[in-house]
């Protein structure tokens, strides 16, 4: 069989999955095969507890006038973006209509910390760019690499220590 698969034959899937018992399970296996490999579904395909609706979320500010920013979020991860953007200084405009699903994600950091901790989600959203850089720096420098990252760990624990696990 071909592990190459078409937006119509995920379209397919919830039709199969009304069919018969053997066709329910074959229609799971696939949204599954497909979800592993990193495929938007079309919105209530699989039932399954690894799947999460696919939103998309729509943002303003001022200094794009009439030009919104719409963002495809998994549902799960929807909040921690909102906080994300609003610190960027975007608000978000709209409901957040379910255009898929996709295999679900945890939440990591900066994300489980602005949602869990919002009033001070702002430490974590301060470290993202030191992270970045010294994710870079650690492919040349490991050593100054882990040096920085112990440093920003040092930091965090002295401003917020309940962030430390995530970070």
């Amino acid at each position: 069989t071909s592990t190459s698969t078409t937006a119509a034959d995920a379209a397919a899937l919830p039709a199969q999955a009304r069919g018969g018992n053997t066709s329910t399970l074959a229609a799971e296996a696939r949204a599954a095969g497909l979800l592993e490999s990193g495929a938007i579904l079309p919105a209530g395909t699989t039932e399954r507890e690894d799947a999460d609706a696919l939103t998309a979320r729509t943002y303003t500010h001022t200094a794009l006038g009439d030009r919104p920013v719409v963002r495809l979020v998994p549902g799960t991860l929807g909040e921690a973006e909102d906080l994300a953007l609003e610190f960027l200084g975007l608000s978000r405009t709209a409901e957040a209509p379910v255009v898929g699903q996709v295999r679900r994600e945890t939440l990591g950091f900066p994300a489980w910390a602005l949602v869990n901790d919002p009033a001070n989600g702002h430490h974590a959203l301060a470290l993202v760019k030191d992270i970045e850089r010294l994710g870079r720096q650690a492919k040349t420098r490991a050593g100054a690499a882990k040096e920085g990252f112990d440093a920003l760990g040092n930091r965090l624990g002295r401003a917020v220590p309940h962030f430390l696990p995530t970070y």
